[in-house]
């Protein structure tokens, strides 16, 4: 099932170049119109991107939000040890971080980063993380958008409404 976003407000266009003078870069055309429309999303449900499993740990990031750790030119700062500066850190998720491109080849592709891809030493930096080990998820924002489903095996996760006693203890105390 998609995923229905639930947008944090809208961007200017005046904020949107204070936002790409903050970054240091132009933002690609249809990551630029969501931000304009949205300034960042949040999940009103669990969701993941089946295909990769990417569960989401936050929202998509947007511009001056009341929380530093879903800004975007924040998130920057906290990504500088992750990405070159032609990617753009745009949410974390629960094993790493999601990315625009957003200069260079494949300009407003969306990438994955996941940790666990590293080498064991944790000696990478950037360069080697966004030529090794990072994931295209989509060629632009848009198709990005709709990777994304809600999580309905969260349900399950939960207690079970009527639990009963416990297999193979019915009766083993009296």
């Amino acid at each position: 099932m998609p995923v229905i976003w639930t947008p944090r407000g809208s961007l200017t266009e005046a904020d949107l170049r204070a936002l790409e003078a903050e970054l240091g870069t132009v933002l690609p055309g249809d990551y630029r119109a969501w931000l304009a429309a949205t300034n960042g999303a949040g999940f009103p449900e669990r969701a993941w991107i089946p295909e990769h499993e990417i569960f989401a740990e936050e929202t998509l990031w947007g511009y001056r939000t009341a929380r530093a750790d879903t800004d975007l030119v924040e998130g920057r700062r906290r990504t500088r040890d992750v990405f070159t500066d032609d990617y753009t850190a745009i949410t974390r998720t629960l094993s790493g971080y999601l990315a625009v491109k957003t200069g260079g080849e494949d300009r407003g592709s969306v990438w994955e980063f996941d940790i666990d891809r590293m080498r064991e030493d944790g000696h990478y930096d950037p360069v080697a993380v966004c030529t090794r080990t990072l994931v295209r998820l989509a060629d632009d924002f848009t198709g990005f958008l709709e990777l994304w489903e809600t999580d309905r095996s969260a349900e399950s996760l939960g207690p079970p409404e009527h639990p009963g006693p416990e297999p193979g203890r019915a009766g083993a105390d009296g």
